[in-house]
């Protein structure tokens, strides 16, 4: 839960730095209708209020459920801001009520968590399943991906892909309950495939920040025009990187494998075997 008290007050602090960039505008035109700013500047600081709060409203579907109270209760979002009489104040006013809206959450995240202080959290009983984050324009690497976690003896009960029909979310099931449902149930290793498409993608931020908001363990897959400088979200270098095209894309291939197989207790292969699986993802994806 302290996790979760995390990202919800990270995501305060961004309102907070947009109140302030909203609070710099200039003063416009009077008219009876109201002020008249600069209607880019009106545009543009509208379009980053929607993102902040598009991306809170999805992230804690994966974390509470779509259909939960914490979902619901949010404030109402789809204003059409442009016939603010007063753009500026109405706008930081709506961003302050998201500010207190989280400031809620993050008090009832505090009052589960000393009521179950006494657990153990330490232990966990959770099946480990490997969850590959990705922006579905890069699906044929991850295609390329998941066949070769399938000839380390990956199936359907311990790899979650939602660009592979059998790997992804069942049909009807809704998306955000189903990424819920596997970060609540399972002891998730996640790899995220790293692409200037992935940073295009909310879903695939979202998942980002879910891994991140519970402390999952993963690695990231750079993708060849991906560089390592532009890794940008909260899951950077600090955990395993093979960027496909360089020279230590093989040796770090070899400790992602000796990593999974043993979390996952699956048998090592055979090292030419490996190695010639190894050789033709990498030379598929490059």
């Amino acid at each position: 839960m302290i996790q979760t008290e995390e990202f919800l007050n990270n995501q305060i602090e961004l309102a907070k730095d947009l109140i302030v960039e909203v609070g710099k505008m200039p003063d416009g035109k009077h008219s009876p209708f109201g002020i008249k700013y600069d209607e880019s500047l009106i545009r543009t600081l509208s379009r980053k209020a929607d993102d902040l709060e598009m991306e809170i409203e999805q992230l804690l579907a994966i974390l509470y459920g779509k259909d939960s109270q914490e979902v619901n209760n949010l404030p109402s979002r789809g204003i059409n801001r442009l016939f603010y009489r007063d753009f500026r104040e109405d706008l930081k006013s709506e961003l302050q009520r998201d500010i207190s809206y989280l400031n809620a959450l993050v008090k009832g995240e505090n009052m589960k968590r000393q009521l179950n202080k006494s657990e153990d959290n330490g232990l966990s009983s959770k099946s480990p399943m490997i969850f590959i984050s990705h922006s579905h324009d890069d699906e044929d690497f991850v295609t390329a991906l998941v066949s070769l976690l399938e000839s380390l003896g990956f199936n359907g009960t311990n790899l979650f892909c939602s660009s592979i029909p059998e790997y992804g979310i069942k049909l009807g099931q809704d998306i955000f309950e189903g990424l819920r449902k596997l970060f609540e149930t399972h002891e998730l290793f996640v790899i995220f495939i790293q692409s200037p498409r992935y940073f295009k993608s909310p879903v695939s931020l979202n998942e980002m920040g879910a891994a991140w908001v519970l402390k999952s363990d993963g690695c990231s897959f750079l993708t060849k025009d991906m560089e390592f400088e532009d890794m940008k979200g909260v899951v950077g270098q600090s955990v395993l990187s093979v960027k496909v095209n360089a020279k230590k894309a093989y040796a770090h291939m070899n400790l992602l494998k000796d990593k999974l197989t043993d979390m996952f207790g699956l048998k090592q292969p055979k090292e030419t075997t490996w190695e010639r699986k190894r050789d033709e993802f990498l030379n598929s994806v490059i």
